[in-house]
């Protein structure tokens, strides 16, 4: 469960100075044939990551279209792996809306709230399908991200925990650095929130824009 709660965390790409916030689309560059690939890394392993926008989808019963974001991610040795995930996203004003899928219990269609504007200190939550709430913070806005591909500026970075605390090995389970024009620049995953060793890092080192 753990592991597929991260992965919805950094299978999402996405505000700027408070005083002149840029427009939300600049965060959210998110168009058919748009790639991202990661240079990622444990405390086992190196490999690359790469996630892209491979085309749109329609669902009856909730707002649309949908973006279908695949994430793909190959080790090496000593321990390999190829894993691949697909997730379908939408973004209408400034909001990223993830498409979560029927809930059994009444047969309707949910989506939630997975990120939204606003200024540092900003927290918001949601339920998912099975009674996991996840609680998120953007921990600050603008900040500065150096990475393989490049320093990016009027970056957003916000927090994601499953008790409402936001304190890194203890409660995050994971970090993600969102750049305007760009999208997410790096992300840290915490298999276990109270042992940050055991981290998964994944920092930009290309992207492609349609």
């Amino acid at each position: 469960m753990r592991a597929r709660l991260l992965t919805l965390a950094v299978s999402i790409l996405f505000i700027g100075a408070a005083a002149a916030p840029a427009e939300p689309a600049d965060f959210f560059p998110i168009k058919v044939g748009a790639t991202w690939q990661y240079a990622a890394h444990d405390d086992k392993n190196t490999w690359v990551m790469t996630m892209l926008v491979s085309g749109t989808a329609t669902i009856p019963g909730v707002p649309g279209p949908y973006f279908v974001t695949e994430r793909l991610d190959v080790t090496g040795a000593p321990d390999a792996q190829r894993y691949q995930q697909a997730n379908l996203i939408r973004v209408a004003q400034g909001s990223v809306y993830l498409y979560g899928g029927t809930d059994i219990r009444t047969g309707k269609k949910v989506e939630y709230l997975f990120f939204k504007e606003g200024p540092a200190g900003t927290e918001w939550s949601y339920f998912m399908l099975d009674g996991t709430r996840r609680f998120l913070k953007i921990a600050d806005n603008p900040v500065q991200v150096k990475v393989p591909a490049g320093t990016f500026r009027g970056c957003l970075h916000y927090l994601d925990s499953l008790n409402g605390g936001f304190v890194v090995g203890k409660d995050v389970i994971a970090q993600t650095w969102v750049c305007p024009g760009v999208g997410a620049v790096k992300m840290i995953e915490y298999p276990r929130s109270d042992n940050p060793k055991a981290a998964r890092v994944f920092e930009l080192r290309s992207y492609k824009k349609p």
